[in-house]
């Protein structure tokens, strides 16, 4: 198993490879059939045609959205698009009974990369269980842990330098918590006023700004 993230076309690509102990038309059956596929997805799926055009639909508690089906090329590639992002899996026979699982993920948001991948890590995990005959999880595991080493991975915990409007400089680095932003804000609020000078800008839980020497810092 290997998780890379890299850009194609502007946008980022999320690419996961897993040898699965089973033959490409079983593990196809488990990523296109409606019931199978609901079993290990993050959303229950519906689905009329498998064919590239139709619609899929994802339908869960309270909320629902639906995107096409991009490419079918039984039982090798299966693609379709979730809210503008496209999914796909690529399967290829590994050894005598194995197989070859490629899942790419296409998205724009870059500070989402590591949580996406913690979240198909687990996902892809409850994909293996089902094809070894065990039920998925009731509940999803606890992902902080594998979201920060995405994230360090991935590089995400760097800084980019900007230029300002003025001439000047910021350092700007842009995080996706795996809290809410009510609990992450005690804490951000107490580091920004630790060396006694209070933010001078507050909008909680949304914004804080301070002044260090004569500079802002958010």
């Amino acid at each position: 198993m290997n998780e890379t993230l890299v850009r194609s076309g502007g946008r980022n690509v999320l690419r996961v490879e897993r040898r699965v102990a089973h033959p490409p038309e079983k593990v196809w059956r488990a990523v296109t059939e409606p019931a199978e596929l609901s079993a290990w997805f993050p959303s229950p799926v519906e689905l009329d045609e498998l064919r590239a055009g139709a619609e899929i639909r994802f339908v869960g508690d309270g909320f629902g959205s639906a995107g096409t089906i991009a490419e079918v090329d039984p039982p090798r590639v299966f693609a379709f698009d979730w809210e503008g992002e496209l999914l796909r899996f690529e399967l290829a026979p590994d050894g005598d009974a194995g197989c070859l699982l490629v899942f790419t993920h296409t998205f724009d948001d870059r500070a989402g990369a590591a949580s996406f991948a913690a979240g198909w890590d687990a996902c892809l995990d409850a994909l293996d269980g089902l094809l070894d005959g065990i039920d998925p999880p009731a509940q999803p595991p606890e992902m902080s842990a594998a979201h920060e080493a995405f994230v360090r991975r991935f590089g995400l915990d760097e800084g980019a330098l900007e230029e300002t409007t003025d001439g000047g400089w910021r350092i700007r680095f842009e995080r996706q918590l795996t809290r809410h932003a009510p609990d992450a804000w005690p804490l951000m609020s107490a580091a920004a006023s630790a060396d006694g000078e209070w933010p001078t800008t507050v909008d909680e839980p949304r914004l804080l700004e301070t002044e260090h020497d004569g500079g802002a810092s958010p």
